[in-house]
């Protein structure tokens, strides 16, 4: 169904940018300055917080990841399958990300980058380009039509950075680094004019990753608390995550330079940047010391610690970067259920410990009987979570433990995790903890990353039909509603969130009413 507001739209994503930082930092970013003292700007809430590697399907659908099953792309369960593994093109519904819904519509679209999101081929007045610039791409740049991808090769030179783990921890590698993720925000800011100038569109999307990496990697040279801050460290490494935060916002202000005022223009920074506290890798070593684990976490976290004369030797041999990725491989979860032996298993679910218990009936090897057995098994989980403490504080390292169930409601989608797990940030990089049950232990130390996400989002609106002034607080799930809304699309009832687009254009006080007044399909 149309509705009666409409417009062209060109819709930013500006992937992990801290809006905390952005404030901080505003004298030194004056697109997003601007942006914030002339637009229509608010922040953003979550919905979802334990399950933060769902933010970008929630961006992009409008759907909770408690329907889609949606909450970790590089490696995540699908019920019946034994091993976790990355999501891949065949694995999404292509047909409900905002822009292939305006696109059914019979809207022009271009879409660059999308974060998490399948190529659209079905719609002829669609122009797509996927995986080209992104943070740690789980697959190979392609292209809607197919021969896009042909003439962006042709035309631009290769998007520096593909693999944002894979650098040395030295200066050099930090400034290659740099560089790289430097020079990439101006590629991506010059392939999107060259495509918003040749291409006839009506909704236009793309989004910048630069910071994301950059926050991962960099964070300890702007965090003087962090265990590697070192003052007198190399001066463009001082600066480097401002540095790419000054790069995004002038790769943002030329693209902002080839839309008119007529052009509604929707700016997001999704979610934010913090210390990497490494609290979820504790998760294995919990799970084998109750006994509930397969035995191969334990030794490969043995294989990964080695003693550091031999990590020298390893080093000279082979490199400090080939040493980082052995290491984080050897010490990674084991992300499979082997047998009937294994009775949980902690997954990736990001800064938020997650379990998923091998339940009969769902797994393919399922040795947990659902009801009472798998209730017991939780409680004793989340009851020796909730015993570890911190040694240099004596304080506990959660901050709450929940089972998915009670979170998202007991018809939640299968494939999300049966408990989760939010720690404290406050107590620093944890090093050891210790529990009178079971004992004192440590989570695996190889990491090249000092950062990690938490959750502050804000977006901005300027345009001519645009009102300026200060939103209220809305959800990420409003995101694709409310794009949908400003190019005069009722948003399908599957979506979770609130159309703002008549707060945003002034026309009426829409979007007031609560998430869950809207019928679901």
């Amino acid at each position: 169904m149309e509705s009666a507001i409409g417009s062209r739209v060109l819709f930013i994503g500006l992937d992990a940018v801290d809006s905390g930082l952005v404030a901080r930092w505003r004298d030194q970013l004056p697109t997003l300055s601007h942006l914030e003292a002339t637009g229509s700007r608010g922040p953003l809430k979550n919905s979802a917080p334990l399950l933060p590697g769902s933010i970008w399907p929630m961006i992009n659908t409008g759907e909770s990841p408690d329907r889609s099953g949606l909450f970790y792309h590089p490696a995540q369960f699908r019920t019946g399958e034994a091993e976790a593994r990355s999501i891949g093109d065949e694995d999404l519904d292509g047909t409900r990300d905002f822009w292939s819904v305006a696109a059914a519509h019979g809207r022009r679209v271009v879409a660059v980058d999308p974060i998490q999101a399948p190529l659209m081929t079905a719609r002829e007045s669609a122009t797509q380009l996927v995986e080209w610039g992104t943070h740690d791409a789980l697959a190979a740049p392609r292209s809607h039509p197919q021969s896009l991808l042909s003439e962006v090769e042709e035309s631009f030179e290769r998007y520096p950075i593909t693999k944002c783990d894979q650098h040395d921890r030295t200066a050099t590698g930090y400034l290659r680094l740099l560089d790289g993720l430097i020079a990439g925000a101006g590629l991506k800011a010059r392939l999107l004019t060259r495509l918003l100038q040749q291409r006839d569109w009506d909704l236009a999307t793309a989004v910048f990753t630069e910071a994301h990496c950059a926050g991962h990697q960099l964070w300890h040279f702007a965090d003087p608390d962090h265990p590697w801050f070192e003052p007198n460290t190399e001066s463009r490494l001082q600066s480097s995550l401002l540095d790419v935060y000054r790069a995004v916002d002038g790769a943002l202000d030329r693209v902002l330079a080839e839309v008119g005022p007529e052009v509604t223009v929707a700016v997001i920074a999704s979610h934010g940047i913090d210390r990497f506290r490494r609290a979820p890798a504790l998760l294995p070593d919990v799970l084998e010391r109750l006994g509930y684990g397969s035995g191969k976490q334990v030794r490969l976290r043995l294989g990964a610690a080695l003693p550091s004369p031999l990590k020298q030797a390893a080093r000279r041999i082979m490199g400090q970067s080939t040493l980082n990725r052995l290491q984080l491989g050897a010490s990674s979860r084991v992300l499979r259920f082997d047998g009937h032996r294994t009775k949980a298993l902690a997954v990736a679910n990001g800064s938020v410990g997650a379990v998923r218990l091998n339940l009969l009936g769902r797994e393919p090897n399922g040795s947990v009987e659902p009801g009472d057995g798998a209730d017991a098994i939780l409680e004793a989980i989340g009851r020796a979570v909730q015993e570890l403490r911190d040694p240099a504080s004596g304080r506990p390292i959660t901050r709450r433990i929940v089972r998915t169930a009670d979170e998202f409601g007991p018809e939640h989608h299968p494939d999300l995790p049966d408990l989760l797990i939010e720690f404290r940030s406050d107590l620093g990089t944890l090093e050891t903890v210790e529990s009178p049950d079971l004992g004192r232990f440590g989570p695996p130390v190889a990491t090249v990353r000092s950062g990690d996400h938490r959750f502050v989002a804000r977006w901005w609106f300027t345009g001519s039909r645009v009102r300026a002034g200060a939103l209220p607080v809305a959800d990420i799930l409003d995101v694709a509603p409310t794009v949908l809304g400003l190019i005069g699309i009722d948003p399908p009832n599957w979506m979770d969130g609130v159309p703002r687009a008549p707060m945003i254009y002034g026309s009426g006080v829409g979007g007031d009413s609560p998430t869950a007044d809207r019928p679901r399909e």
